[in-house]
């Protein structure tokens, strides 16, 4: 795994993390579909096999982004409407969603500002992007840098938290301003591995040309 590679759909198809647990999926969907506005039209960008997705399926028009082959076609066998893509290149007209949740996406994608930029474009004028994933500072994300060093090597092709001063940097290049921020804790079984577990929590809006300060 390197860091500077792009990894291809074929590079994802081996990693199933929801087939193996498919509470996982849930439990991040859970822990942020409060936030979802209701009776819109929403996008679960990496939606994996669909599992969380499908917690929205009653109160909103889901359609579910997944970059790895394997995962979209279970979600599709559980019910779930997938597409197919990369998140950086979504394949969706401009403003065509009322919300859009990215959890725990962003770090395993390389350049994730063109993602930001893209979910930026597609969410309609005052939608809602909630954005979850891990920042650089975290204990548990310094102890996989240190066994990084010593040639531990994780499932996922690629796996680069960004420090917290950059992630809010590239929210706001994107043309998003963070309407809220926190800190939220792993939903993990392990109790080792919740108490260590963190990821952080963005509540996104397309940026007003009055907050960008452009005064135009």
């Amino acid at each position: 795994m390197k860091p500077q590679s792009d990894p291809t759909p074929l590079d994802w198809a081996g990693v199933r993390w929801e087939a193996l647990d498919p509470r996982h999926g849930r439990r991040r969907m859970e822990a942020v579909r409060g936030y979802v506005p209701p009776h819109g039209r929403h996008l679960d960008v990496g939606t994996g096999n669909g599992d969380g997705t499908i917690l929205l399926a009653d109160t909103n028009r889901c359609i579910g982004l997944e970059y790895g082959p394997t995962s979209a076609a279970i979600a599709r066998r559980q019910g779930c409407v997938v597409t197919r893509g990369d998140a950086r290149r979504l394949p969706f007209a401009a403003a065509s969603f009322d919300s859009i949740t990215c959890l725990d996406v962003l770090e395993h994608l390389p350049r994730p500002e063109e993602a930001l930029a893209e979910m930026a474009r597609v969410l309609r004028p005052g939608a809602l992007l909630i954005l979850l994933t891990p920042n650089r500072e975290l204990f548990k994300e310094r102890i996989l840098v240190a066994l990084r060093a010593f040639g531990f090597r994780q499932k996922q092709p690629y796996d680069r938290p960004l420090p917290l001063a950059g992630l809010r940097r590239l929210i706001g290049g994107a043309g998003l301003r963070v309407e809220a921020e926190a800190a939220v804790r792993c939903w993990d079984d392990m109790p080792l591995v919740r108490a260590v577990s963190w990821s952080r929590l963005f509540l996104c809006r397309p940026a007003t040309r009055a907050s960008r300060g452009d005064g135009r």
